[in-house]
Protein backbone atom coordinates (compact mmCIF):
# COMPACT_ATOMS: atom_id res chain seq x y z
CA UNK A 1 0.00 0.00 0.00
CA UNK A 2 2.97 2.59 1.09
CA UNK A 3 4.72 2.24 -2.13
CA UNK A 4 0.75 2.39 -4.41
CA UNK A 5 0.82 5.41 -2.41
CA UNK A 6 3.73 6.77 -3.36
CA UNK A 7 3.58 5.99 -6.64
CA UNK A 8 0.49 7.94 -7.30
CA UNK A 9 2.33 10.78 -5.71
CA UNK A 10 4.95 10.61 -7.83
CA UNK A 11 2.44 10.10 -10.99
CA UNK A 12 0.60 13.19 -9.61
CA UNK A 13 3.64 15.17 -9.25
CA UNK A 14 4.63 14.42 -12.72
CA UNK A 15 2.02 15.44 -13.99
CA UNK A 16 1.69 19.00 -12.16
CA UNK A 17 5.43 19.43 -13.51
CA UNK A 18 4.38 18.93 -17.15
CA UNK A 19 1.21 21.13 -16.87
CA UNK A 20 3.67 23.66 -15.35
CA UNK A 21 5.78 23.18 -18.10
CA UNK A 22 3.25 23.32 -20.69
CA UNK A 23 1.54 26.35 -18.99
CA UNK A 24 4.70 28.16 -19.16
CA UNK A 25 5.14 27.26 -22.90
CA UNK A 26 2.34 28.99 -23.73
CA UNK A 27 2.59 31.45 -21.76
CA UNK A 28 6.25 32.41 -22.74
CA UNK A 29 6.76 31.23 -26.26
CA UNK A 30 3.48 33.74 -27.96
CA UNK A 31 4.21 36.30 -25.00
CA UNK A 32 4.12 39.28 -27.18
CA UNK A 33 6.99 42.23 -26.43
CA UNK A 34 5.72 45.55 -26.89
CA UNK A 35 8.51 46.29 -29.65
CA UNK A 36 6.51 42.97 -31.77
CA UNK A 37 3.35 44.96 -31.57
CA UNK A 38 3.07 46.88 -34.47
CA UNK A 39 0.80 49.69 -34.43
CA UNK A 40 -1.52 51.24 -37.40
CA UNK A 41 -3.71 54.06 -38.43
CA UNK A 42 -3.33 56.03 -35.37
CA UNK A 43 -2.78 59.41 -36.10
CA UNK A 44 -4.11 61.37 -32.63
CA UNK A 45 -2.22 58.50 -29.90
CA UNK A 46 0.99 57.57 -30.18
CA UNK A 47 2.19 53.61 -30.96
CA UNK A 48 2.68 53.64 -26.71
CA UNK A 49 -0.96 54.14 -25.94
CA UNK A 50 -2.75 52.14 -28.24
CA UNK A 51 -0.14 49.19 -27.05
CA UNK A 52 -1.35 50.14 -23.71
CA UNK A 53 -5.00 50.04 -24.61
CA UNK A 54 -4.64 47.15 -26.49
CA UNK A 55 -2.40 44.89 -23.80
CA UNK A 56 -3.24 46.70 -20.27
CA UNK A 57 -2.05 43.49 -19.00
CA UNK A 58 0.34 40.38 -18.65
CA UNK A 59 -2.15 37.56 -20.47
CA UNK A 60 -3.19 40.55 -22.88
CA UNK A 61 0.57 40.16 -24.24
CA UNK A 62 -0.16 36.48 -25.31
CA UNK A 63 -0.96 36.49 -29.28
CA UNK A 64 -3.46 33.31 -28.64
CA UNK A 65 -5.44 35.03 -26.00
CA UNK A 66 -5.50 38.44 -28.28
CA UNK A 67 -6.48 36.14 -31.56
CA UNK A 68 -9.35 34.17 -29.96
CA UNK A 69 -10.58 36.15 -27.18
CA UNK A 70 -9.77 39.72 -27.78
CA UNK A 71 -9.18 39.93 -31.78
CA UNK A 72 -11.58 43.27 -31.89
CA UNK A 73 -11.13 45.91 -28.69
CA UNK A 74 -14.41 48.02 -28.65
CA UNK A 75 -13.16 51.09 -26.00
CA UNK A 76 -15.28 52.96 -23.86
CA UNK A 77 -14.69 57.06 -22.29
CA UNK A 78 -11.58 57.13 -24.98
CA UNK A 79 -11.90 60.27 -27.31
CA UNK A 80 -11.66 60.16 -31.20
CA UNK A 81 -10.84 56.04 -31.19
CA UNK A 82 -13.84 53.25 -31.84
CA UNK A 83 -12.06 50.24 -31.50
CA UNK A 84 -8.55 48.26 -31.81
CA UNK A 85 -8.64 45.46 -34.03
CA UNK A 86 -6.16 42.51 -33.58
CA UNK A 87 -4.22 40.77 -36.21
CA UNK A 88 -2.34 37.60 -35.67
CA UNK A 89 1.52 37.32 -37.12
CA UNK A 90 2.98 34.84 -35.66
CA UNK A 91 3.68 33.24 -31.90
CA UNK A 92 5.26 36.48 -30.83
CA UNK A 93 4.40 39.24 -33.12
CA UNK A 94 0.60 41.13 -33.78
CA UNK A 95 -0.58 44.34 -35.86
CA UNK A 96 -2.68 46.48 -34.16
CA UNK A 97 -5.09 48.39 -36.13
CA UNK A 98 -6.58 51.75 -34.75
CA UNK A 99 -9.63 52.66 -35.76
CA UNK A 100 -9.92 56.75 -34.82
CA UNK A 101 -12.78 58.98 -35.70
CA UNK A 102 -11.15 62.28 -37.35
CA UNK A 103 -12.62 65.63 -36.33
CA UNK A 104 -12.95 67.89 -38.52
CA UNK A 105 -12.86 70.95 -36.37
CA UNK A 106 -14.10 72.42 -33.24
CA UNK A 107 -16.32 75.27 -31.95
CA UNK A 108 -15.11 77.05 -28.75
CA UNK A 109 -17.89 77.64 -26.56
CA UNK A 110 -17.53 78.77 -22.23
CA UNK A 111 -14.14 77.44 -22.05
CA UNK A 112 -14.36 73.78 -24.07
CA UNK A 113 -13.98 73.08 -27.33
CA UNK A 114 -16.88 70.77 -29.09
CA UNK A 115 -14.89 68.44 -31.62
CA UNK A 116 -17.07 67.75 -34.80
CA UNK A 117 -16.97 64.69 -37.51
CA UNK A 118 -17.22 65.02 -41.19
CA UNK A 119 -21.66 64.20 -40.24
CA UNK A 120 -21.33 67.53 -38.10
CA UNK A 121 -21.83 65.44 -35.12
CA UNK A 122 -20.25 66.18 -32.30
CA UNK A 123 -17.95 63.23 -30.63
CA UNK A 124 -16.06 65.08 -28.21
CA UNK A 125 -16.03 68.14 -25.53
CA UNK A 126 -12.84 68.96 -23.89
CA UNK A 127 -11.35 71.70 -21.65
CA UNK A 128 -9.61 74.20 -24.10
CA UNK A 129 -6.13 73.45 -24.14
CA UNK A 130 -5.21 77.58 -24.17
CA UNK A 131 -5.92 78.27 -20.57
CA UNK A 132 -3.11 79.85 -18.41
CA UNK A 133 -0.56 77.28 -17.36
CA UNK A 134 -1.35 77.76 -13.53
CA UNK A 135 -4.83 76.68 -14.53
CA UNK A 136 -4.32 73.81 -16.14
CA UNK A 137 -1.81 72.72 -13.43
CA UNK A 138 -4.79 73.26 -10.93
CA UNK A 139 -7.27 70.94 -12.82
CA UNK A 140 -4.62 68.49 -13.45
CA UNK A 141 -4.15 68.16 -9.62
CA UNK A 142 -7.45 67.31 -9.04
CA UNK A 143 -8.38 65.68 -12.62
CA UNK A 144 -8.89 61.76 -12.00
CA UNK A 145 -6.94 59.83 -14.83
CA UNK A 146 -8.51 59.19 -17.74
CA UNK A 147 -9.15 55.65 -18.05
CA UNK A 148 -9.49 53.31 -21.47
CA UNK A 149 -12.10 50.84 -21.13
CA UNK A 150 -12.99 48.09 -22.69
CA UNK A 151 -16.64 46.76 -23.19
CA UNK A 152 -17.28 44.31 -20.52
CA UNK A 153 -14.53 44.97 -17.73
CA UNK A 154 -12.56 47.86 -16.94
CA UNK A 155 -8.86 48.43 -17.64
CA UNK A 156 -6.64 49.16 -14.21
CA UNK A 157 -3.96 51.71 -15.29
CA UNK A 158 -3.33 54.99 -13.97
CA UNK A 159 -2.36 56.01 -17.86
CA UNK A 160 -3.80 59.36 -18.99
CA UNK A 161 -4.00 59.12 -22.27
CA UNK A 162 -3.90 62.79 -24.17
CA UNK A 163 -5.15 62.49 -28.11
CA UNK A 164 -2.77 65.20 -30.12
CA UNK A 165 -5.24 67.81 -31.40
CA UNK A 166 -2.60 70.50 -32.48
CA UNK A 167 -3.49 69.90 -36.26
CA UNK A 168 -7.88 70.70 -35.53
CA UNK A 169 -8.67 74.15 -36.35
CA UNK A 170 -11.11 76.15 -34.43
CA UNK A 171 -14.14 77.13 -36.65
CA UNK A 172 -16.50 80.27 -36.13
CA UNK A 173 -19.65 81.18 -38.03
CA UNK A 174 -20.79 77.70 -38.15
CA UNK A 175 -23.25 78.15 -35.06
CA UNK A 176 -23.89 80.47 -32.48
CA UNK A 177 -23.87 77.39 -29.84
CA UNK A 178 -22.40 73.93 -29.85
CA UNK A 179 -24.83 71.03 -29.36
CA UNK A 180 -24.01 68.63 -26.80
CA UNK A 181 -22.44 65.41 -27.42
CA UNK A 182 -23.88 63.17 -30.03
CA UNK A 183 -25.62 65.84 -31.22
CA UNK A 184 -25.34 67.17 -34.91
CA UNK A 185 -24.62 71.21 -35.41
CA UNK A 186 -27.70 72.80 -37.01
CA UNK A 187 -26.83 74.02 -40.50
CA UNK A 188 -28.49 74.96 -43.92
CA UNK A 189 -26.16 73.08 -46.00
CA UNK A 190 -24.78 69.54 -44.41
CA UNK A 191 -21.94 69.64 -47.49
CA UNK A 192 -20.16 72.73 -45.19
CA UNK A 193 -19.09 69.64 -43.32
CA UNK A 194 -17.96 67.44 -45.81
CA UNK A 195 -15.83 70.18 -47.16
CA UNK A 196 -14.54 70.96 -43.78
CA UNK A 197 -13.62 67.56 -44.25
CA UNK A 198 -11.66 67.89 -47.33
CA UNK A 199 -10.14 70.97 -46.10
CA UNK A 200 -8.62 69.06 -43.51
CA UNK A 201 -7.16 66.53 -45.25
CA UNK A 202 -4.96 69.03 -47.82
CA UNK A 203 -4.10 71.15 -44.93
CA UNK A 204 -2.89 68.09 -43.25
CA UNK A 205 -1.37 66.56 -46.68
CA UNK A 206 0.61 70.43 -47.03
CA UNK A 207 1.13 70.85 -43.50
CA UNK A 208 -0.50 74.61 -43.52
CA UNK A 209 -3.01 74.17 -40.81
CA UNK A 210 -4.94 76.98 -40.43
CA UNK A 211 -5.47 78.40 -36.89
CA UNK A 212 -9.05 78.87 -37.02
CA UNK A 213 -11.49 78.54 -40.42
CA UNK A 214 -14.17 81.51 -40.48
CA UNK A 215 -17.07 80.73 -42.52
CA UNK A 216 -19.27 83.57 -43.45
CA UNK A 217 -23.17 83.61 -43.83
CA UNK A 218 -22.99 82.58 -47.54
CA UNK A 219 -20.73 79.86 -46.77
CA UNK A 220 -17.27 81.17 -48.52
CA UNK A 221 -14.64 80.29 -45.55
CA UNK A 222 -11.31 82.49 -44.70
CA UNK A 223 -8.35 81.02 -43.06
CA UNK A 224 -6.48 82.37 -40.37
CA UNK A 225 -2.55 82.19 -40.00
CA UNK A 226 -1.45 84.32 -37.22
CA UNK A 227 -2.24 87.96 -38.54
CA UNK A 228 -2.42 86.59 -42.40
CA UNK A 229 -6.12 85.87 -43.94
CA UNK A 230 -6.04 83.76 -46.61
CA UNK A 231 -9.77 84.19 -48.50
CA UNK A 232 -10.37 80.93 -50.19
CA UNK A 233 -13.91 81.42 -50.68
CA UNK A 234 -15.83 78.56 -52.31
CA UNK A 235 -14.86 74.61 -52.15
CA UNK A 236 -14.59 75.16 -55.56
CA UNK A 237 -11.19 74.39 -57.16
CA UNK A 238 -10.15 73.96 -53.47
CA UNK A 239 -7.21 71.58 -54.01
CA UNK A 240 -5.59 74.10 -56.25
CA UNK A 241 -6.33 77.11 -53.93
CA UNK A 242 -4.21 75.39 -50.93
CA UNK A 243 -1.35 74.50 -53.11
CA UNK A 244 -0.74 77.73 -54.21
CA UNK A 245 -1.31 79.52 -50.54
CA UNK A 246 1.10 76.51 -49.27
CA UNK A 247 3.79 78.14 -51.61
CA UNK A 248 2.85 81.54 -50.98
CA UNK A 249 2.35 81.61 -47.18
CA UNK A 250 6.02 80.96 -45.95
CA UNK A 251 6.65 84.60 -47.52
CA UNK A 252 4.03 86.00 -45.73
CA UNK A 253 5.81 85.23 -42.12
CA UNK A 254 5.88 88.25 -40.00
CA UNK A 255 3.45 90.59 -42.33
CA UNK A 256 -0.40 91.88 -41.62
CA UNK A 257 -2.93 91.13 -44.57
CA UNK A 258 -5.28 88.86 -47.02
CA UNK A 259 -4.10 87.04 -49.47
CA UNK A 260 -7.14 86.75 -52.20
CA UNK A 261 -7.96 83.70 -53.06
CA UNK A 262 -11.39 83.86 -53.59
CA UNK A 263 -11.67 84.26 -57.38
CA UNK A 264 -8.93 81.78 -58.55
CA UNK A 265 -9.47 79.81 -61.94
CA UNK A 266 -7.53 77.69 -64.28
CA UNK A 267 -6.53 80.84 -65.79
CA UNK A 268 -5.36 82.82 -63.09
CA UNK A 269 -1.89 83.97 -63.30
CA UNK A 270 -1.09 86.69 -60.29
CA UNK A 271 -2.53 86.05 -57.29
CA UNK A 272 -2.57 89.65 -54.80
CA UNK A 273 -2.04 89.90 -51.39
CA UNK A 274 -3.10 93.22 -49.85
CA UNK A 275 -1.43 94.04 -47.05
CA UNK A 276 -2.75 96.51 -44.12
CA UNK A 277 -0.66 99.21 -42.22
CA UNK A 278 -0.82 99.97 -38.49
CA UNK A 279 -4.08 102.63 -37.56
CA UNK A 280 -2.08 106.02 -37.19
CA UNK A 281 -2.76 107.54 -33.02
CA UNK A 282 -5.27 110.11 -33.93
CA UNK A 283 -3.50 112.06 -30.85
CA UNK A 284 -0.58 112.77 -33.63
CA UNK A 285 -3.02 112.60 -37.17
CA UNK A 286 -5.41 115.25 -35.72
CA UNK A 287 -8.22 112.96 -37.11
CA UNK A 288 -11.09 111.57 -34.80
CA UNK A 289 -10.58 107.57 -36.52
CA UNK A 290 -13.89 108.03 -37.85
CA UNK A 291 -15.39 104.69 -39.47
CA UNK A 292 -14.85 106.05 -42.96
CA UNK A 293 -11.64 107.59 -41.94
CA UNK A 294 -10.86 103.93 -40.43
CA UNK A 295 -12.11 101.96 -43.61
CA UNK A 296 -9.44 104.39 -45.58
CA UNK A 297 -6.66 103.00 -43.15
CA UNK A 298 -7.29 99.65 -43.81
CA UNK A 299 -7.88 99.39 -47.49
CA UNK A 300 -5.57 98.00 -49.63
CA UNK A 301 -2.30 100.64 -49.06
CA UNK A 302 -0.36 98.39 -50.99
CA UNK A 303 -0.52 94.88 -52.55
CA UNK A 304 2.15 91.97 -53.54
CA UNK A 305 0.98 90.01 -56.64
CA UNK A 306 2.48 86.42 -57.31
CA UNK A 307 2.81 85.42 -60.58
CA UNK A 308 2.70 81.88 -62.23
CA UNK A 309 6.68 81.86 -62.23
CA UNK A 310 6.11 81.27 -58.35
CA UNK A 311 4.60 78.13 -58.98
CA UNK A 312 6.98 76.53 -60.99
CA UNK A 313 10.37 74.29 -60.45
CA UNK A 314 11.33 72.21 -58.39
CA UNK A 315 10.29 74.01 -55.33
CA UNK A 316 6.19 73.17 -56.13
CA UNK A 317 6.46 70.62 -58.95
CA UNK A 318 9.30 68.55 -57.54
CA UNK A 319 11.29 69.64 -61.18
CA UNK A 320 8.37 68.96 -63.53
CA UNK A 321 7.13 72.36 -65.16
CA UNK A 322 3.67 71.07 -66.20
CA UNK A 323 1.30 74.03 -64.97
CA UNK A 324 -0.63 74.54 -67.66
CA UNK A 325 -0.90 70.77 -68.43
CA UNK A 326 -1.49 69.90 -65.03
CA UNK A 327 -4.48 72.29 -64.33
CA UNK A 328 -5.97 72.38 -68.23
CA UNK A 329 -8.65 70.25 -67.15
CA UNK A 330 -10.23 71.91 -64.27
Amino acid sequence: MRRSGKAILILILLIAAALFAAASYFLLSFYVPNEHAEVLGNIRYTDAEIRRMAMPGFKEHNSLYLRFFRNEIELQDVPFIDSIEVEYIERDRVRLHANEEYPVGYLLQDGNRFYFNASGVVTESLEDETQSAEEKQQETDSREPLVAKTEGETVSSDTSFRPALVDVSRVTGLADTAPAVGEQIQVDDIQIFRTLQTLGKLVNKLDIHPDEILIDEDRTMTLRYGDVLVDIGTERLLDEKMSRAAVILPQLEGMNGTLHLETFSPDTINIIFSAYQEEPDPEQTGTEGSETAEEELFADEYSEVYSEEDYSGEDYYGGDDTYSEEYSTY
